[in-house]
Parts: structure tokens; C-alpha cells; sequence
């Protein structure tokens, strides 16, 4: 059947009637298309007229059926025996469009996630496909870009009674993971910026309730005055107030006495021993500190996702580290800067299950390791597509049978022969095991930010991994967004409460000393507060340890332990 080459300008439409013509005379033509890349096409003529630009583009057809539809690379070059050769690309001129028109759909969890990739490299198509088992296939003669799977495509190509016999090679390309080590980091600094009241706490250190003292111009003159620094603690008083107050009246209960039991002193006017009650003042103090947490954090989560494949304990196994690297983990949604986590917020455990989908994609790239190659003639092969399974029968193929994915073809013809030649991929994987037994209890953990979750959790692609909510940070500030008193206020001292200072005077009053007043001033009421401390180290590492719960395998597409005859 005769081939056919047209120049013509990029807007024609294909008409057999129109471009079924040889505008060049074809010694030698050649079309090669790989998997992940547009085909190619070379074709070597003894002359040619290089027609205006506009008219580069180029239909190449066999009969009424069109094969490659592309436009001209550069310009012909001359070879040895002064032949031309012409370098034509399939390659369409809207191919950035078409790749924008499917962005939207391959940008989304678990198989796309944002955090993984640098903002320059956001519109990155090689980006997009990171999570799955698949790449982009261009059709070399209606130029459109399609997603195909890595194993099987949307169209089945049974080969079995149309390659040539003598053409079939087997063999094993690669040697299949075993297992991949992910290591995925997420680095970014707990911030906070929080006012907190200790009035309360303050108070509940005093008998009663509420702070109360025999010598309440000392603890006035010491209460934190706004604005100053709470020593080198990082805190600073914000508000302030100590106000003397009418204690609450409890009856012959006398809970917040007024006075003093009686004490005897001596009167130098009479110049004899006399009883006299002091003064005990209540009082209601509030006390606002205002803080400013810094703290960088690095968090790591690290798993192994292991791959069963038929190869099991024959090979020396293959083992690969991955390590990714979060961006701006500060910016993601529905992460707050004030926790001490980022793993184990909804939005971590989102790229987690990411990680999880890139790991089984380098899995899934390396199952596909048993090679089929074979020649067919040319008319057979005109149909080949990047997105076509290949079916074989042939008793020399393990088990008899094989399906895989077409991954490079290439149709030639020349004036003496021609012929298609193929290679395609089979995975090796094998049957799935069974999921342990899991229990579905849930239980709630609103640190975790879901109100119940179960103990095991399962990716859109079916990988199981268990709960790792309760592997929790211990170091540093935890919660920010949720601080009370209580977590940065270690304790308040109070020393000599007025409790404690009529103790002390009774045990000093006449005969022992007859000045109990300067005895008070060597007792006078004084509060301190235990802070802890802002200042953090260089950097908070925390590791979780995340546990998968079966294997992955790939489909079955051969079945190795099947018999073979050569």
C-alpha cells in the first residue's frame, strides 16, 4: 500500500482526497514514539523544496489512513550518498493549552499536593504526576495529550497470531524494589503571640481564695507595674491593678477576718503590756502578662512501603531511600503556627497519605521489569498507540501468556522491506495478602483535629497505614492556640502570707519583743512566679514512626512459576 506525504498549513483538516499525494518521493521513512515523549518522525528523500513556513506542518498517511500528523524540526539536512534527511515532530502547537485545559483535574489529594512542590515549579507538568501510577501520551496523529496508566491502557491489542515468530525477546530489564524508606520532613517555626491572666492563680495561692497581707504597702510597692519585664522570662506585664477590697462576710464563720487575733505589746505611754488587734487587708489583684514564643520545629515522619512481587527470595533484594522535603509548611491550610505539630493536624496527615502515593508510584515504575519485544509487519502496526495493552500468547513466555503495556514503537519502511517493531512491559506483582485484622473502635483525640477517628486509616489508591495520633511531641510549648495559666506558670510563692505573719508576730510578741511593728516590716508579704521559659533551643526535632499495614504488589500481568518452552 502506497505511503503518502503532504505538506500543508497548520489549520487543514485531513482529507484523504485532499492529501493522499507524495509531495515528496519517500526513500526511507521512520516513526518512533517512546513512552512519556511526542513521536517522532525521519524521512529521507533524495531532493526536496522546503515550502513557505506557514506550510511546514505535514500529514504522512498509508492509503486513506492517516499515521502521523506533525510539522517539520529545523530544517533537512543532508547525509551521506547525498541523501536529505527531515526531522518532523508531533508535537502540536497548542500543547502547553491542552496540558492547562487537565491541570485542574490531575491537581488533586493524594495524588497532587501543593506543599511538595516549590511555588516556581507549581506549573510544572512533570510535577503533576508525581502521586500516580501513570504519565502523558501524546497521539501522534490527533495531537491530543492523554493521561495513561502505567499498566494498563484504554485499549487492548491481542498481538498473538500477527507478530513474526522468529522476532520474540523476553527478558527481565530490571530488577524490581523491594521495598522504599521514605523520609519526609516538615521544618517551620511555632509562633505565638498570647496575653494570659494570672490574677486567679495568684489569688488561689493565699488562704481564703484571695490575696490578703498585713503589710499591704509592701506588696503594693512590689506588684508588677504595666509595661515592665518580668526579669528574662521573654514576658511583660500588660495590665495590672492590686485594689484593697471588702472581704465577702461568712457570719460567726469569720472565713476573711478584717483583724488580727489580739497580741500583746507594750505601751511606752503606760508603760505596761497591753492587748491590740493589726489590720488585715483583702485584696483583689489582676495581673495580665503578654508573651512572644519563637520555636523552630522539625518534624519527620519515616515509613517503608514493601513490595510483593513473583521475585520474592530469588533475587537480592533492591531497596531505595526517598527523601522529600515539605515547603512552607506555615502557609498550608488549616495549619496554625501556634501548634506544636504539623503530622498530626488534617492537613499532615494529607501529605502523609501523599507520601504514601509518590512511594507506591516508584514501586509500581519498578514492577513493570519483564520486557516483551517483537516485529510485526507495518500495516499492523499503524494503530499503536502509547495507551494500548498488548495481549501474547506463545508458549516460550512464562506461564504461556503475558499482557503489558506498550512502552516504544517503531514504524518503518524503506524500498526493499518494512515491518512495526514493539516493546512492552509486563508488572510482576501476584495476589494481594489479606489486611491483618484491625479493629474499627473510635475513640476522640481533639488534639488531632478530627472528634473520632479508628485505628487504622486507608489511602485512595487502598494502602493501609495504622493511627499515629498518639505519637505527640513532648518537647517545647505544646498548644499554643490553647494555653491556660497553668502552662506557663509553674507555681506562685508567696511568702509570709498574712497567716504566716501572725504567726510569726505571735511568736514574737511581749515579753520577746516589745516593737512588734518593726518585726512586721521583716516580714512582709512578697509574690514570686516560677515562668517557664520562651527560650527555646536552635531546633525541636520530632520523629514519627508511621507503621504500614500490608504490603503492595502490582497486578499480575505473567506468571513466572508457569512452564516455559524453548
Amino acid at each position: 500500500m502506497l505511503t503518502y506525504f503532504a505538506w500543508r498549513k497548520e489549520t487543514e483538516r485531513y482529507d484523504p482526497r485532499v492529501h493522499a499525494r507524495c509531495d515528496l518521493d519517500i526513500l526511507e521513512l521512520s516513526i518512533d514514539h517512546r513512552e512519556g515523549e511526542v513521536a517522532l518522525a525521519t524521512v529521507i528523500v533524495a531532493q526536496i523544496k522546503v515550502p513557505p513556513l506557514e506550510q511546514r506542518h505535514v500529514y504522512i498517511s498509508v492509503g486513506d489512513e492517516l499515521i502521523f500528523s506533525g510539522r517539520l524540526l529545523g530544517l533537512p539536512i543532508k547525509i551521506k550518498n547525498n541523501v536529505i534527511s527531515l526531522e518532523l515532530t508531533a508535537e502540536p502547537i497548542n500543547a502547553l493549552e491542552q496540558l492547562q485545559a487537565i491541570e485542574a483535574d490531575l491537581k488533586q489529594a493524594p495524588y497532587w499536593d501543593s506543599a511538595f512542590v516549590e511555588h516556581t515549579e507549581y506549573q510544572n507538568p512533570s510535577e503533576w504526576l508525581e502521586g500516580r501510577t501513570a504519565l502523558f501520551a501524546w497521539d501522534r496523529v490527533s495531537g491530543v495529550v492523554y493521561v495513561t496508566d502505567l499498566f494498563q491502557g484504554r485499549h487492548v491489542l491481542d498481538l498473538t497470531n500477527v507478530f513474526f515468530s522468529d522476532s520474540l525477546k523476553v527478558s527481565l530489564a530490571e530488577t524490581p524494589l523491594a521495598q522504599i524508606s521514605v523520609i519526609l520532613t516538615a521544618e517551620w517555626t511555632q509562633k505565638a503571640e498570647v496575653e494570659l491572666s494570672l490574677g486567679t492563680k495568684i489569688s488561689s495561692a493565699f488562704p481564703g481564695g484571695i490575696i490578703n497581707t498585713l503589710t499591704p504597702q509592701a506588696l503594693e510597692a512590689t506588684w508588677p507595674k504595666e509595661g515592665m519585664k518580668i526579669g528574662r522570662s521573654g514576658f511583660w506585664v500588660v495590665k495590672s491593678q492590686l485594689k484593697r477590697i471588702q472581704p465577702p462576710k461568712t457570719g460567726i464563720l469569720n472565713l476573711y477576718p478584717t483583724l488580727t487575733p489580739e497580741l500583746k505589746i507594750w505601751d511606752d505611754t503606760t508603760q505596761t503590756a497591753k492587748l491590740e488587734r493589726g489590720r488585715r487587708v483583702w485584696l483583689f489583684g489582676t495581673l495580665v502578662l503578654g508573651w512572644r514564643y519563637r520555636q523552630k520545629r522539625r518534624e519527620i515522619v519515616q515509613f517503608t512501603l514493601k513490595h510483593k512481587t513473583q521475585l520474592d527470595g530469588t533475587i537480592r533484594p533492591l531497596r531505595r531511600v526517598l527523601n522529600l522535603r515539605l515547603q512552607q509548611v506555615e502557609a498550608l491550610s488549616g495549619h496554625h503556627e501556634a501548634t506544636s505539630t504539623f503530622f498530626l493536624t488534617r492537613r499532615g496527615r494529607q501529605t502523609v497519605e501523599h507520601a504514601l502515593e509518590i512511594a507506591r508510584a516508584h514501586l509500581a515504575a519498578s514492577a513493570r521489569c519483564l520486557e516483551v519485544e517483537i516485529t510485526m509487519p507495518f500495516n499492523e502496526g499503524i494503530g499503536l498507540t502509547m495507551d494500548h495493552t498488548i495481549q501474547l500468547k506463545d508458549e516460550r513466555i512464562p506461564g504461556g501468556a503475558i499482557s503489558g503495556k506498550a512502552i516504544a514503537y517503531k514504524l518503518y519502511q524503506d524500498g526493499v522491506k518494512s515491518y512495526a517493531w514493539l516493546r512492552f512491559v509486563a508488572s510482576i506483582g501476584t495476589k494481594t495478602d489479606p489486611l491483618p485484622e484491625l479493629k474499627q473502635t473510635l475513640y476522640a483525640d481533639s488534639a488531632y483535629g478530627d472528634t473520632t477517628f479508628p485505628h487504622f486509616y486507608a489511602t485512595a489508591s487502598g494502602l493501609f497505614y495504622e493511627n499515629y495520633s498518639q505519637q505527640k511531641t513532648k518537647e517545647g510549648i505544646l498548644g499554643l492556640e490553647a494555653l491556660e495559666a497553668h502552662d506557663i506558670l509553674r507555681e506562685v510563692f508567696v511568702s509570709h502570707d498574712a497567716e504566716k505573719q501572725i504567726s510569726f508576730l505571735q511568736s514574737q510578741q511581749y515579753p520577746i519583743r516589745q516593737n512588734l511593728r518593726g518585726a512586721l516590716e521583716e516580714v512582709p508579704t512578697v509574690i514570686s512566679l516560677d515562668l517557664k521559659s520562651l527560650k527555646g533551643r536552635s531546633v525541636l526535632e520530632h520523629t514519627i514512626n508511621l507503621e504500614i499495614l500490608r504490603e503492595w504488589t502490582a497486578p499480575k500481568q505473567v506468571d513466572l512459576a508457569g512452564e516455559v518452552h524453548l
